[in-house]
């Protein structure tokens, strides 16, 4: 497969420069974040059928409450036209490996890897963190944590030999609450998170996940 392609990411307010001292400041983990990746591709052999435009992006901001909070947001989606290989379609949205793991964010926590094929998606993913419940002179904290993801895809390639497709035409939903502690260095906790919606399992035990949470 012959491929070439483009990538752009950035982030905003990323730096300034102090005249004198010299101060130079780079990027912060709260700047909103944009990418935008597109990718143009045909196989050697005409044969193979393979050519293709994959076009994915993300935006990634926040905005606080004051004392109330902050929510975190993370606007993904991507679209291919054309044949591409399998391992090129959007089938990793999820990281649900066991019911007890780590939290990905900007990720579908209840949805496995590869549990849905797609040629098209969009999501939202948030996450709000309360002010911190318990305080003492900013070294440690007990704060509430809401993970929320919404999302929807579909398929449109031809079907492929002794692959099975699940496409994701309908609203994939989850939400969850935690609990985080914050040291001086790093904040840690654990959420539970439950699917529900229209890919919900029929147990309610099996729609239940715990994450460990981990920020620095």
């Amino acid at each position: 497969i012959y491929e070439a392609g483009i990538r752009v990411t950035t982030r905003f307010k990323q730096a300034k420069i102090k005249y004198g001292s010299l101060v130079l400041n780079g990027f912060k983990k709260d700047d909103p974040r944009l990418s935008l990746d597109i990718r143009f591709g045909r196989s050697v052999d005409d044969i193979e059928g393979i050519e293709y435009v994959r076009i994915e992006g993300l935006y990634e901001n926040n905005f606080t409450l004051g004392r109330l909070g902050k929510m975190n947001y993370n606007l993904s989606g991507g679209h291919i036209s054309g044949t591409t290989p399998f391992s090129m379609l959007f089938s990793n949205l999820g990281t649900n490996r066991r019911s007890f793991d780590l939290f990905v964010p900007s990720t579908f926590s209840s949805m496995a890897p590869f549990e849905f094929t797609n040629t098209s998606y969009a999501a939202l993913y948030t996450a709000f963190e309360t002010g911190y419940i318990i305080q003492k002179r900013k070294k440690w904290g007990i704060s509430l944590f809401f993970p929320n993801s919404i999302g929807v895809g579909r398929y449109d390639q031809d079907m492929i030999h002794n692959v099975v497709i699940r496409q994701m035409n309908k609203v994939y939903s989850e939400t969850g609450m935690g609990l985080k502690f914050r040291t001086r260095k790093r904040s840690v906790g654990v959420a539970a998170i439950y699917r529900y919606g229209n890919y919900s399992a029929a147990d309610f035990s099996d729609n239940i996940f715990f994450r460990v949470l981990v920020d620095r």
